[in-house]
């Protein structure tokens, strides 16, 4: 059985590191900068209230309406990047892994429907069956905390290793590059994400165009994250928005899961968690929705939809 996980900004969240966009944003405005192109950005990152990164990396694409060249381009964009490795890198001292945490987090990757309500739990349970779990990790982040968590449980920290209960760890991909890599990946899916254009030619597609620049890069890993998706047979989504500017993953799961029996859990978290039967109801249908549509269907079957979990502000990977 491969489970696979694709993890976003909210795991590091949930492990007590600020790394969510509105916390980098406070930080971007009180850096010092003698550019006007820059100074002239943050105000529109001031006007515009992005919440998600997804909102600032397609709203990156939206800006290049006010921008009249390749190398101012790349003056914003390479300043936004070293800000936030800057950024990440003091996060990334100051965070520690404790045996809580560990625990917290191989349990989950164990057991990612324990946490489910009793009847998805039972289904899911079911379909997996007795057989053991090879569970791989696409993360969309740029911090190591994942493989720290797994230093802290491995002494070589080479990857596979047990989780236990029949369970292996075999891979971890970081999809846009790491802090550990000499730049990163951050940007728009593709071309007609791009406002401006006229500004839109190779300079600009390996500046800003995410698949473009892994292809380039022929590092592999959108080959190897492909191969994991079409190989997958449990999906499980924590932590991420489903932002547009990544439509590419977004569709190649709607790929799998409309030509597979794979099953799909997508942990739900809710900051304003609603205690009325109904409006729960409606929150995991607006989820199977917004799901759907990211998958590039204009409308699922009935047996996909089924096969379509939520768990709404479960405790996986919670620390206690």
């Amino acid at each position: 059985m491969n489970v696979l996980f694709l993890i976003g900004n909210g795991f590091d969240i949930n492990l007590g590191m600020p790394t969510d966009y509105q916390s980098f944003y406070d930080f971007y405005l009180k850096q010092k900068s003698n550019s006007e192109a820059i100074s002239k950005m943050k105000q529109y990152l001031t006007r515009e209230r992005y919440e998600a990164w997804s909102d600032l990396e397609w709203g990156l694409g939206q800006y290049t309406a006010e921008v009249s060249s390749i190398g101012e381009l790349e003056e914003l964009y390479f300043d936004l990047g070293d800000q936030l490795r800057i950024y990440l890198e003091r996060l990334s001292t100051s965070f520690s892994v404790s045996e809580e945490m560990g625990n917290a987090i191989f349990r989950g990757l164990r057991e990612p429907y324990a946490f489910l309500p009793d009847g998805m739990m039972r289904e899911i349970s079911s379909f997996v069956g007795s057989q053991g779990k090879d569970v791989s990790i696409i993360t969309f982040n740029y911090t190591d905390s994942l493989e720290r968590i797994l230093a802290s449980y491995s002494p070589n920290s080479k990857l596979p290793v047990s989780l236990g209960g029949m369970a292996v760890l075999h891979e971890i991909r970081h999809i846009h590059m790491s802090l550990k890599d000499p730049d990163f990946i951050m940007g728009v899916n593709d071309v007609d994400q791009i406002k401006n254009k006229a500004l839109i030619d190779n300079a600009c597609l390996r500046l800003l165009v995410k698949p473009h620049i892994n292809q380039q890069m022929q590092n592999l890993v959108d080959e190897e994250c492909l191969a994991m998706i079409n190989n997958a047979d449990l999906f499980c989504l924590f932590g991420l928005s489903l932002g547009e500017t990544d439509k590419m993953w977004w569709e190649a799961i709607g790929e799998r899961m409309a030509h597979s029996k794979a099953r799909l859990i997508y942990y739900l978290f809710d900051k304003n968690p609603v205690r009325r039967n109904s409006h729960l109801i409606a929150r995991m249908d607006d989820a199977r929705s917004l799901l759907i549509e990211r998958f590039g269907m204009e409308k699922a079957p009935d047996n996909l939809i089924r096969r379509i979990y939520v768990g709404y502000n479960t405790n996986v990977f919670k620390v206690e």
